[in-house]
């Protein structure tokens, strides 16, 4: 909840079509401890470079200088995983055989939640005369 919290500042966080839940991964150890890697996937491209414009180099509670230090924001590197999924040569390419459905009424609900996101806080904005 609380990564949820911090990098949905940047932008709609992409949802699991089934059980609605951000795709936020964290990663673990043998024993199950956290081991400080998370993997966020936004809905929009542009939200990854904005988190990493304002996250990067950041404490991950601010005002709060963790022992780990600050916080290291940058695109994912999926050539390994790519390479590693990529069919045998002369084969087809399986795809997840989804309801299409439901990716589409996931889609229309995270547009409409991108449409209702906002960073401005109406507080702040000052009345201008026309």
């Amino acid at each position: 909840d609380e990564v949820n919290q911090v990098f949905s500042r940047c932008g709609v966080i992409a949802e699991e079509i089934d059980q609605g839940r951000p795709r936020i991964k964290l990663y673990t150890d043998e024993s199950g401890a956290f081991k400080g890697d998370a993997l966020i996937v936004y809905f929009r491209p542009e939200s990854v470079k904005l988190a990493i414009q304002m996250l990067d180099d950041s404490d991950f509670r601010l005002g709060q200088d963790l022992l780990t230090g600050k916080m290291r924001v940058k695109e994912a590197d999926w050539s390994f995983k790519k390479q590693k999924e990529a069919p045998a040569e002369g084969g087809k390419a399986k795809g997840k055989g989804g309801d299409k459905q439901k990716i589409i009424k996931k889609t229309q609900k995270l547009n409409n939640k991108l449409a209702d996101w906002d960073d401005d806080d109406p507080s702040a904005i000052r009345e201008t005369s026309s």
